[in-house]
């Protein structure tokens, strides 16, 4: 499995938005694993956008997830020896519910869908149905975020196979322009198991959409 990496993270800060909010254009990270010696390019997400609205008696928004972009993901390395990471275009979407637990926290279920492209997947692409589960907790002045999650994939076309991870990300806002999080998770796919531990540090910046 891959443990200790370090993950350094660009992107839009989350001040001024809801806990279940998130808009996020050009995001991209770049991966250290030191037990492999290698850095590489994790993602570079062109738009990753969520609403987590919660309902209660009297609303009932749906709350929905859209992203696209270019990841790593673990692959199958073709010899039956394990996985490896490969970089894959994606467009993923998704719509579900969301409840506030507290005024700082709320937990959704999302129903999710994905498709991917890359000459590392057999047949050059793969789609899937998912679903993804989880609760998010802002302490501390919203300075510090938890998120706890399960997600589940069912690869039906092209490169197939039954992918799942659960795990908790832990975010501490340093200021409007960087923060550090650790994420710890157990993945499965193409019949391995393993743990991936991650360290970054996120620096964010702004854009000027236009003056008055």
């Amino acid at each position: 499995g891959e443990n200790g990496e370090g993950l350094l993270e660009t992107g839009d800060p989350r001040d001024g938005y809801t806990p279940g909010a998130n808009l996020e254009i050009g995001r991209s990270a770049v991966r250290y694993e030191p037990e492999r010696g290698r850095l590489r390019v994790e993602e570079v997400a062109l738009v990753d956008l969520t609403s987590l609205t919660p309902r209660d008696a009297f609303l009932r928004p749906v709350s929905w997830t859209f992203d696209t972009g270019w990841r790593t993901r673990m692959l199958s390395d073709g010899s039956g020896d394990g996985v490896d990471a490969h970089g894959v275009a994606y467009l993923r979407g998704g719509a579900g519910l969301a409840y506030a637990i507290t005024d700082h926290s709320l937990a959704y279920a999302l129903a999710r869908a994905t498709v991917e492209a890359a000459n590392s997947l057999d047949d050059d692409y793969a789609v899937a149905p998912g679903g993804e589960a989880g609760m998010l907790a802002d302490w501390l002045n919203d300075r510090l975020r938890t998120r706890a999650r399960v997600e589940a994939w069912s690869y039906v076309a092209g490169d197939t196979t039954t992918a799942a991870r659960g795990g908790t990300e832990l975010t501490w806002s340093l200021s409007d322009r960087a923060a550090l999080t650790v994420d710890v998770a157990v993945e499965h796919a193409y019949g391995e198991t393993w743990v991936d531990a991650k360290l970054s540090w996120r620096a964010y910046f702004r854009r000027a959409w236009g003056r008055r």
